[in-house]
């Protein structure tokens, strides 16, 4: 049985959103190069590098079934990352966060532009009217240089309550360098290509001076396309995730880690058979969760 305590100083902190440690050399962390947990008890801080977010226009935190998480108000919030020529890298790389939104319209997750009239970006989107040449567009990613967009790719599907029901839920994004993957809660996901091709490419864009969490700013029409809902455990990595990282991710998040600041929580096995409990101050009490984590899961305990 391990015991992990989580009220530490943040440097060293083992948060409990996050039960991969703070290993990057290894693990599922392994080559991240940004992980934000706009959570209550971290807010932009990046846990993984220096792309530390400013919360603008007065985000707050909301709650999910998962615990807090930042709610953008699809009007002018929005985060801001530090030194966005960092994240203008082109391939491999995989970037995974969680939503949880009602509002199936352009809701921006993710982005990296030049907010000159060239419109150099590369964003992640999701929601319906993403593109203008995908139809029934979830999860959408496009790369637009010189004015010229290379590709337009996204998972489609007519069952919208697939992300639009008011549950969180997990999606990544995976570039092996020759072409993206589409995940969603775990699953890999049929990818369309709209326009353009496929191929891979991350952000790789020029003149580079935005990178945002919640909205997109390129081509000269200032910051526009905001998301509407909660958006948390941000991660980019500068390699291609597994399939069983990915799920990992999503498990670990789903299935455990609804855990408040102050609280300890003992993993006693693994899988089904093993059990997660917590036990948290002020009242808190000692609860159970439905199954313990593998080593592999623990990633650098």
């Amino acid at each position: 049985m391990a015991v992990y305590p989580v009220s530490q100083p943040r440097s060293l902190v083992k948060f409990p959103e996050w039960p991969f440690g703070l290993n990057k050399s290894s693990g599922i962390l392994k080559n991240i190069v940004s992980y934000l947990p706009l959570s209550a008890n971290a807010g932009g801080v990046d846990l993984a590098g220096g792309f530390h977010g400013t919360l603008v226009a007065g985000p707050v935190m909301g709650g999910t079934v998962l615990g807090s998480a930042l709610f953008l108000d699809n009007t002018d919030d929005h985060v801001s990352l530090a030194n966005p020529t960092g994240l203008a890298f082109a391939a491999p790389a995989s970037v995974s966060f969680w939503f949880r939104g009602t509002t199936d319209d352009f809701n921006t997750a993710f982005s990296v532009s030049s907010s000159a009239a060239t419109g150099n970006s590369f964003w992640i989107a999701v929601g319906n009217g993403t593109s203008g040449t995908l139809t029934n567009e979830l999860i959408t990613l496009s790369r637009t240089i010189a004015g010229v967009t290379t590709f337009t790719i996204g998972y489609t599907t007519a069952t919208r309550t697939e992300m639009f029901d008011g549950k969180p839920h997990h999606v990544a994004v995976v570039s092996n360098g020759s072409a993206w993957s589409i995940y969603l809660d775990g699953q890999s996901r049929t990818v369309t290509t709209g326009s353009g091709t496929n191929d891979g490419t991350f952000s790789n864009v020029a003149s580079v001076d935005n990178a945002l969490v919640g909205a997109l700013n390129n081509g000269g029409l200032g910051l526009r396309l905001f998301l509407a809902g909660n958006i948390w455990h941000v991660g980019v990595w500068n390699r291609a995730l597994s399939a069983g990282e990915v799920a990992t991710l999503f498990r670990a998040r789903s299935e455990h880690l609804a855990v408040p600041p102050g609280t300890l929580y003992f993993n006693v096995g693994a899988g089904p058979t093993g059990r997660i409990f917590t036990l948290t101050g002020g009242g808190g009490g000692l609860a159970s969760r439905s199954r313990g984590l593998a080593a592999s899961e623990m990633g650098g305990y």
